[in-house]
């Protein structure tokens, strides 16, 4: 297997200029590039115009907001149609090394287990510090983690055929989380690569200093997000929490936590608790989809 082989899949929503250059340092290490447009608009000052005449990019746009669960399963039919036989999924600001395909398919090709393989994924490195970002995934054991992170996934078709593709219900935030709990209730193994590094950004956290000397990090979501994160995680432990009964305990206190920061040390924090309260309502009531505009 080469790099021939595989079809890397983006997802853009109004890229910036300098998304551009993540695109084309990804092209020459596939067969083939996808970016799936998610209802940009589409005109002069359209980013993705510079490249749509590049040999072997093919844009797909989508006119609107489908969903990022949706954009991604979008191009990983056209990849499956094209009889690619894997997939590495990319969000349009991370950026990979010169040899993170080669890279990652080897841990692919090298792993012992590689049938029971579902998702290889990478290392990921801060774009502000060049270290290794702290994995919020846990390690089942070396090697192989709980669930991982959309961006850099490597996915073999042949589990997207069997499968099926990314929840669409979810629209934004933890459908990378619900795909790899769902492969592995059916036996399969999330594989973390020690060679393949991927430059990601952590969006915009920062870092409060309690007494004590101890530290919080807070990730200053927008009130909108911070819904989505609440109902999408109720609905995912609901819906796995049979096959994972250790979710229940893990994400009730995760989600505390995470209001508990907001309300006393986030802006805008009894907004964010109303979306917050909302998400949980939404999520036991199965309340799905795109309903909130981000």
């Amino acid at each position: 297997m080469n790099a021939g082989e595989v079809c890397a899949v983006i997802v853009t929503f109004n890229p910036r200029p300098s998304d551009i250059d993540n695109l084309l340092r990804i092209r020459p290490q596939v067969s083939s590039l996808v970016i799936v447009d998610n209802g940009s608009p589409d005109g002069a000052q359209d980013p993705l115009g510079i490249i749509s005449s590049y040999p072997e990019i093919v844009i797909l746009r989508n006119g609107r907001n489908l969903g990022l669960p949706a954009a991604l399963n979008i191009g990983m039919h056209w990849a499956q149609d094209n009889d690619f036989e894997m997939v590495v999924l990319f969000d349009q600001d991370s950026t990979v090394t010169d040899s993170f395909v080669e890279d990652i398919l080897k841990t692919y090709r090298e792993h012992p287990r590689r049938e029971d393989v579902g998702i290889v994924a990478p290392l990921y490195v801060s774009r502000q510090t060049g270290g290794i970002m702290p994995m919020s995934p846990r390690l089942l054991k070396k090697g192989i983690l709980v669930s991982t992170m959309t961006s850099g996934a490597l996915i073999p078709i042949a589990i997207f055929k069997r499968f099926g593709g990314f929840e669409e219900q979810l629209f934004i935030d933890l459908l990378d989380y619900e795909y790899s709990l769902r492969l592995r209730s059916q036996g399969l193994i999330i594989v973390q690569s020690s060679n393949a590094r991927l430059f990601h950004g952590p969006g915009f956290p920062t870092t409060r200093k309690l007494p004590g000397g101890l530290h919080i990090t807070l990730q200053n979501h927008k009130a909108e997000r911070v819904y989505y994160f609440m109902r999408n995680r109720v609905w995912i432990t609901i819906r796995h929490g049979r096959s994972f009964p250790s979710i229940y305990f893990r994400n009730l206190i995760g989600q505390l936590y995470l209001v508990m920061t907001i309300v006393m040390f986030e802006q805008e924090g009894l907004k964010k608790l109303w979306y917050s309260l909302k998400g949980l309502k939404d999520g036991v009531l199965g309340n799905m989809g795109k309903t909130i505009d981000l």
